[in-house]
Formats: structure tokens, C-alpha cells, sequence
């Protein structure tokens, strides 16, 4: 409870205008500038199979490409009818041009994450451990709605009841 308090309060912190003159704007604060010029965010929906329950099911994220070759992701699983874990993860990338045409990215992550409804024990709230490897290819397009990367990724949960392996095959778009 006091973790939670801490962050809330932080985030308030953050978030509370700043009025550095008269005239300023009352929506200025760090959070919210950050969040509206940035230019670098993409979002993405997956799919998930994992291993050890033998259930299928999905995802949302989404992610921020701080460089080339860095991308930090915020994740919510969603397996076994359940809303199961959020999670963070820091992707390392490596964007390689075949043929003149393609582009493939090759990644691989360390992440944290942890349950919020009990899954499989009684363990809400213990940190787990992500280490996965995938792949990403472009797909070069301006419009909108076209996905703007396809990717398939496999992980390694380790600790608690999360010891297994799990399988993604998703869309992200650049927002």
C-alpha cells in the first residue's frame, strides 16, 4: 500500500501544472508535454500461447523508441480469460536493410512483471522475470491504418508460478 501511495503521489507531482508565468497554460506540466510532442511512440495488439497452462490469448502494448536500438514497452496480458500481467521490458534492436527493400530488426529483452488476480497460486504481486529474443519486420507504408511492424517474439518467465515459456505473434502501428 505505501508503494502504491508513493507512485500516485509522485505521478501527481509530475503531473500538477507547472506556472512558470502568468499565461502559461493550465494542461502545462512535464508528463503532458512529454506525452503530446512525442513523436516516437508506437502501440501494438499480440497474440500469446503459453506453454505451461496450454491456453491461448492476447495483448496490448506499448512502447516508446528512445533510439534505433532502444525501446522501452509497458505490457497487460490477457490469458485463460483472465486479465493475467502487466509487465516492463527494455528492448535492445538492431534494424538491418535486406535487399534494399526489407527491413528486419532482430531483438532481445530482460522485463520484470508480476500478477495482479492470483494466477495459478496465490502469489499476487511477486516480481517475475522476463528474458526473450524475437524479430520484427517493417512494413512500409504511410497510411494510417496499415501496421507499421509485424512480430513474433518467444519468452522466458522465470520464478513463482510463471516458470514457462510463452510464444507472441503481433501488430504495432506508429502513432
Amino acid at each position: 500500500m505505501k508503494i502504491k501511495l508513493t507512485i500516485t503521489s509522485l505521478l501527481f507531482a509530475l503531473a500538477t501544472p507547472v506556472l512558470a508565468q502568468t499565461n502559461a497554460p493550465v494542461a502545462s506540466s512535464p508528463i503532458f508535454e512529454f506525452l503530446s510532442t512525442g513523436t516516437n511512440w508506437y502501440a501494438g495488439t499480440y497474440g500469446i500461447y503459453d506453454t505451461t497452462s496450454k491456453q491461448w490469448g492476447g495483448g496490448i502494448g506499448a512502447g516508446y523508441k528512445l533510439s534505433e536500438f532502444v525501446v522501452p514497452i509497458v505490457r497487460l496480458d490477457y490469458i485463460g480469460s483472465q486479465i493475467w500481467v502487466p509487465s516492463g521490458s527494455l528492448q535492445l534492436q538492431v534494424p538491418v536493410t535486406l535487399f534494399g527493400k526489407f527491413t528486419v530488426v532482430p531483438f532481445v529483452f530482460p522485463g520484470i512483471a508480476t500478477s495482479l488476480n492470483n494466477y495459478n497460486s496465490g502469489n499476487n504481486g511477486d516480481a517475475v522475470g522476463i528474458f526473450g529474443s524475437g524479430v520484427m519486420l517493417r512494413i512500409p507504408s504511410t497510411k494510417w491504418y496499415v501496421p507499421s511492424d509485424v512480430i513474433a517474439d518467444y519468452e522466458r518467465w522465470t520464478g513463482g508460478p510463471f516458470k514457462d515459456n510463452q510464444f507472441r505473434l503481433g501488430l504495432s502501428w506508429k502513432i
